[in-house]
């Protein structure tokens, strides 16, 4: 209930109107469907009844014309006195050949194609006669089966009906699986057995009879205990049925219960034999005739509700448009977008509204802008204010050792220094350009290193292993030099080591890492060192390291203003080990048109 007081004005009139042509449209809409659903019940069961009649009368005809077989051959003096003479074990060879080619032509005279019969006459000496090649299946591997024996134990006018059994000729296995077969004793009027008859059709042909009309159902035939001998679904096809035990022996169909499902099981015994044909259907399928009338009932009444809906959202929409687009806008603003306009006006309460709600969006928006330009002349400020912190005792004491040198031997050996001196001191005095190229970064890097060589008269190394595509990227001035300072001063210990930089493109992002192999660091000093760099003033333990550098930026004021350029997307990485060396990696964003051809 308090849910349906937070609806809109317009939801709560549409539901209201609703609900008025709900409920007497689903009464008259219950009174109809019981009044029918008796009588179409009963009729959607006669015709259930008389399609079962239907497939009874192919069926039977099919196994009419099987057994007709079996007793033409039974009866046929033709044949008697073949298979006698061949149950003969003097008979000559030309005597053989004439009886295979008498027998194989009355025995494809009494098939037809359309409704194939396979034929098999297995004399007790082992002899057998078929009206196929007996490449596709040698008829003496009927007397392995299991079901064999029961014709060794027939009375001469018996048939046995062997059921559904899985074909036995090889070209017929894929198209057609499963094979109806019954078998006949042929006996002398002494008792004597002188030859089997055995005759087949495929399975499918009994199936394809079966009453199907798209509601789900089941339709198979079953012997007396229950056994699937036919089915459209193969798999089930010589299975005991779940359900046999709740089969109706009388011919009113049984409604039970199946996996939770209602069902209607119709019984019909075939005029043959003692099988039957068994349909499983879903009650409410059976019953889904009635949805023609609900549906004509329901389709008067779904005409009135729409012409009523139709009249009614279009007075609702005049009445509430403006309040709908106040609140689309509202929400727009609220997810940030401050570039719309309600542009609502009028002399009632709803325009003096969207006027008030329009100039409000207005002082929001020239607030935002005033604050944005403040901010951002406060990052230039402190960007330029960490770029000008760069301390000059190491440039002056740079000086004076290669004055002094160059006075005392007066040779020019020491030219290469001065050059990497004066290209250093030239990078750092030009500050019309905060970006350069990594490439120029890298040299800067390198002039660096010659001059803390020549000025500790160590041998600290740097190996460069740069992509190609990256060193045209452009990346802030001065961003390696203190993490070289910082890994002779720290890493080395100001002695001789080895440093390696690397740069490569991954994705969207451009990828530097600088690995000293000095003494590293130990878990607790790392983790001070990461917790550093996102504290909002620097901690006393740290003062000394920032202050330390060429720079004066230190590792930290590198981070802060890297963050201050390219913002969250920038990160760096801090790994470190005891006796393994500090290794550091940048992730800088691509800035947009920026080329990475080789």
């Amino acid at each position: 209930m308090k849910r349906l007081f937070t609806l809109s004005l317009r939801r709560k009139i549409i539901l209201a109107c609703l609900i008025c042509l709900i409920i007497p449209g689903y009464t008259a809409f219950l009174a109809v469907s019981y009044s029918t659903k008796d009588i179409l019940v009963e009729q959607a069961i006669k015709e259930q009844k008389k399609s079962l009649e239907l497939s009874d009368t192919y069926i039977s005809n099919l196994l009419k014309r099987m057994i007709y077989i079996c007793n033409y051959i039974q009866f046929d003096s033709d044949f008697i006195r073949i298979l006698k003479m061949n149950g003969e074990a003097n008979l000559d060879q030309s005597d053989e050949v004439m009886s295979q080619n008498i027998i194989s032509d009355k025995l494809n005279n009494l098939t037809y194609s359309g409704e194939r019969t396979y034929i098999t006459i297995l004399l007790p000496n082992g002899k057998s006669f078929t009206n196929y090649p007996y490449s596709e299946f040698n008829p003496i591997k009927f007397e392995e089966t299991s079901w064999f024996g029961h014709l060794t134990n027939m009375r001469a006018f018996d048939v046995y009906w062997v059921g559904s059994i899985p074909t036995y000729l090889e070209s017929e296995k894929q198209r057609n699986p499963y094979v109806l077969t019954l078998g006949k004793t042929l006996r002398t009027p002494s008792g004597k057995t002188y030859a089997y008859v055995i005759a087949s059709i495929y399975e499918n042909e009994i199936n394809g009879a079966f009453p199907s009309d798209g509601l789900e159902e089941e339709t198979m035939l079953i012997d007396e205990d229950g056994m699937i001998i036919s089915s459209h679904n193969a798999d089930q096809i010589g299975r005991q049925l779940a359900y046999a035990d709740r089969i109706p022996h009388q011919a009113d169909p049984v409604l039970i219960t199946i996996e939770g499902q209602r069902r209607l099981l119709f019984t019909q015994p075939l005029s043959i034999g003692k099988w039957k044909l068994l349909l499983n259907t879903p009650y409410d399928a059976v019953v889904g005739k009635v949805n023609a009338i609900y549906a004509a009932n329901f389709a008067i009444q779904g005409a009135m509700f729409c012409v009523l809906i139709v009249i009614l959202v279009y007075l609702l929409r005049q009445f509430t448009a403006p309040i709908i687009k106040l609140e689309r806008v509202a929400t727009l603003v609220e997810s940030g977008d401050l570039s719309v306009r309600s542009n609502i006006r009028g002399k009632d309460e709803v325009g003096k509204l969207g006027k008030s709600f329009d100039h409000m969006i207005d002082q929001v928006e020239l607030m935002i802008e005033r604050i944005t330009l403040e901010q951002t002349q406060k990052r230039k400020a402190e960007i330029a204010m960490l770029q000008a912190q760069i301390n000059p005792h190491f440039l002056f004491n740079t000086l004076n050792s290669i004055r002094l040198r160059v006075l005392m031997k007066g040779d020019e050996e020491n030219a290469d220094i001065i050059a990497s001196l004066s290209s250093l001191l030239r990078m750092t005095i030009n500050r019309n350009n905060s970006m350069i190229p990594l490439i120029e970064e890298i040299e800067m890097v390198m002039n660096y290193v010659d001059l803390l060589n020549y000025r500790h008269k160590d041998n600290m190394t740097v190996d460069v292993d740069a992509s190609r595509d990256t060193l045209t990227m452009e990346v802030p001035r001065f961003f390696l030099q203190p993490l070289i300072e910082n890994a002779y001063i720290h890493g080395f210990q100001q002695r001789a080591g080895e440093i390696s930089l690397r740069s490569w493109v991954e994705g969207q992002l451009m990828c530097v890492a600088v690995h000293d192999k000095g003494i590293g660091m130990s878990s607790e000093q790392l983790e001070r060192l990461r917790l550093s760099l996102t504290v909002e003033e620097i901690q006393d333990g740290n003062k000394e390291m920032a202050a330390s550098s060429f720079s004066g930026i230190g590792l930290r004021n590198v981070y802060t203003r890297m963050r201050m350029i390219y913002g969250p997307r920038f990160e760096l990485r801090i790994e470190s080990e005891p006796g393994q060396g500090t290794f550091i990696l940048f992730l800088i964003p691509i800035q947009a048109g920026e080329q990475t051809t080789c």
